[in-house]
Formats: structure tokens, sequence, C-alpha cells
């Protein structure tokens, strides 16, 4: 075999490994992440359940309810997130008119559909609970958030990196600009999810 031959092989089998760990290692931090995401949301479950006092018949009705509404909230915060995203990496400063209208445009179109979820949802809540509860339901999601968020920027950081600025769909992909520790919590806040807690509410 020539040696340019045997040069090429080792190429390629230098590539082969180093995409074979590169993939590894993603499936490993995607393992993480839903680690820390489904811990997050039984953290937020018992939370809630305590503040909420719901009782065994309640929570049964509720949580099906509360489930569906967030994966629904989640897709809208997420569509908003892909429509506005060429927008967000160019910056407000440097948008013409035309562009700056499409972006509160495509804003105040989330705005909207969000406030219809709830408004929808909000109904159905009335039906399973209180209405006294559903109004501690929103104080506890932003007593959760702002629990989390001290206990994210109180964290150590670690050796991964993170900026915060991917699709809001939980952990570690916060919806707006802020710091990520080495465990991929966003720090910051934003139209999506981030740390796994809708952002929108505050």
């Amino acid at each position: 075999m020539k040696t340019s031959q045997i040069t090429k092989l080792i190429k390629s089998t230098l590539l082969i490994i180093f995409l074979s760990f590169s993939v590894l290692s993603m499936a490993q931090k995607g393992e993480k992440r839903k680690e820390i995401k489904d811990k997050i949301e039984s953290q937020k479950i018992a939370f809630i359940t305590q503040k909420l006092s719901l009782t065994s018949d309640e929570a049964k009705v509720f949580w099906p309810i509360y489930n569906e509404y967030q994966t629904k909230k989640e897709a809208i915060g997420k569509e908003s997130m892909e429509t506005n995203k060429a927008l967000r990496q160019k910056g407000v400063d440097e948008m013409s008119n035309e562009e700056a209208e499409t972006f509160v445009n495509n804003q105040m179109t989330h705005a909207q559909k969000m406030l219809d979820l709830k408004k929808e949802y909000l109904a159905k809540f009335k039906k399973v609970i209180s209405i006294k509860k559903v109004a501690i339901l929103q104080k506890a999601e932003r007593e959760f958030q702002r629990e989390l968020m001290n206990k994210v920027k109180d964290r150590p950081r670690g050796k991964g990196k993170g900026n915060g600025n991917g699709p809001g769909n939980g952990t570690g992909y916060g919806g707006g600009k802020g710091p990520c520790n080495g465990a991929g919590l966003c720090a910051g806040y934003g139209g999506g999810r981030c740390a796994g807690i809708d952002n929108d509410d505050e």
C-alpha cells in the first residue's frame, strides 16, 4: 500500500473515531439534561401540590389538565422563538424599520396566543379547583421560578459552557440571554422556558 493511501486511511479512521466520541458526548449531555429537567418537574409538582393543598381527588384531575396546558404553552413559546430566530440573532439595533415592525408584530401575536391559552385553561381549571386555588397557582408558579433561579445563580459554575440562547424548551435552553452553569441551567430570562420554567408569567 502506498504512503498516500496509508495517510488517507489513518485520517479516515481518526475522523470516524472523532465523530463517534462526539455523538457519544452529545447523547450523554442529552441524558443529563433530561435527568435535570425531570428532577425540576418533580420538584415543581411537589411545590404546587403543597401550595394549593390539593386533595388526592383534586390532584388526579388537576395535573392532566395542567400538563396539557404546559405542553401547549411550551409549543407557543418555541414557535415564537423560531419565528423571530433570525431577527433575534441580528439584534434590535441592527434591524431595519420593516424588520422591527415584523419583530414587534410577531411578539404581539405570541402574547395574544398566550393570553388566549390562559383564558381557555382558566375555564378548565375552575372546573376542578376553586378560583382561589387558581389564583394561588399563578402565585406558586412565580415563587417556584424565583426559587429555582436563585438556586441556579448560587450554584458554583462548572466546566460546561452555555449562553442561554437556545430554544426555550426546557432545562439548559433558556428563552433569553443569560449565563449558564456547567449543568446547562440558564440563569437568564426570555420568552421561552428557562430551566424548565415559563418566564411569561412575570
